[in-house]
C-alpha cells in the first residue's frame, strides 16, 4: 500500500511547482492534488489509523525506461484509475533519471495541465472528477513496494504553490506570487503495512523513504 505526506490546507484552483528526484529508479511516485481521505475501515482502526484511504487525482512520477515513462500524466488514486485517456497515455522521455526534475501543475476548474522540465505532458478536462474532487490537500506519495525489496527513496525540494480564482482565467500574468508549501511530518498519513520516513535535508528539500 501507498503512503502520503499531505498538506493541512485544502486547495482547489492553483499553480503548483516543485522539483523531484527519484533516488531509486525502481520506485514509483506521484503528487496528489485535490485529494481527500475516506473514513477508516474497521481493519484500519484496529491498526491505529485515524485516516482512511487517500483518493483523488495524482500527477505521475516515474523513471524513464527504454520506451519512456508516464510522468506527468494524471491517475485517479482510488477513484477510477487513469484519468488521462488511453489514447493520450503515450510514454515520453522528458523525465531525467538521477537528476532533479521540474514539475508545473495548473488546476483551474475541470482543467488540469502539467509540464515536466518545461514540456507539456497533459491538458486534461474532466468535469466528472471536478465534481467529485473540486478541492483537497496536496500529497507527496511513496508507492508501496514488494516485500523483501527496498528501501527506495524519492526527494522533493522547492515546493511552491499559488492559489488562483476560477471561473476567471487570469492567464500567465495574474497577480499573486508562488509561496513555499510546507508539508509538516505531523500530517504524515501512513497506510497499512507501508512506512515512510521524512528527513530534513538542505533548505526546501524533503526526502521520503519506502521502508517495506
Amino acid at each position: 500500500p501507498n503512503s502520503f505526506l499531505c498538506s493541512d490546507k485544502l486547495y482547489g484552483n492553483f499553480e503548483l511547482q516543485f522539483e523531484v528526484k527519484l533516488i531509486n529508479e525502481e520506485l514509483n511516485s506521484g503528487v496528489q492534488i485535490r485529494s481527500n481521505t475516506r473514513e477508516p475501515t474497521e481493519k484500519e482502526k484496529a491498526r491505529g489509523f485515524k485516516k482512511g484511504r487517500v483518493n483523488g487525482p495524482q500527477v505521475e512520477i516515474e523513471a524513464t525506461k527504454e520506451n519512456g515513462a508516464e510522468s506527468g500524466y494524471i491517475y485517479g488514486e482510488a477513484c477510477g484509475g487513469w484519468m488521462t485517456p488511453k489514447e493520450d497515455l503515450k510514454p515520453h522521455k522528458h523525465f531525467m533519471n538521477g537528476k532533479w526534475n521540474q514539475y508545473r501543475i495548473l488546476a483551474k476548474g475541470p482543467r488540469i495541465q502539467t509540464w515536466v522540465n518545461g514540456n507539456q505532458v497533459s491538458d486534461l478536462v474532466d468535469k466528472e472528477k471536478f465534481q467529485s474532487h473540486p478541492k483537497g490537500f496536496i500529497g507527496l506519495q511513496v508507492h508501496g513496494i514488494k516485500k523483501g525489496t527496498g528501501p527506495y527513496e524519492v526527494a522533493w525540494k522547492n515546493i511552491k504553490i499559488r492559489e488562483m480564482k476560477w471561473p476567471y482565467d487570469l492567464g500567465e500574468n495574474h497577480n499573486g506570487s508562488l509561496v513555499l508549501l510546507l508539508l509538516e511530518p505531523a500530517v504524515l498519513i501512513n497506510r497499512i503495512s507501508s512506512t515512510i520516513k521524512l528527513e530534513e535535508l538542505e533548505a526546501g528539500e524533503s526526502r521520503l523513504t519506502s521502508l517495506k
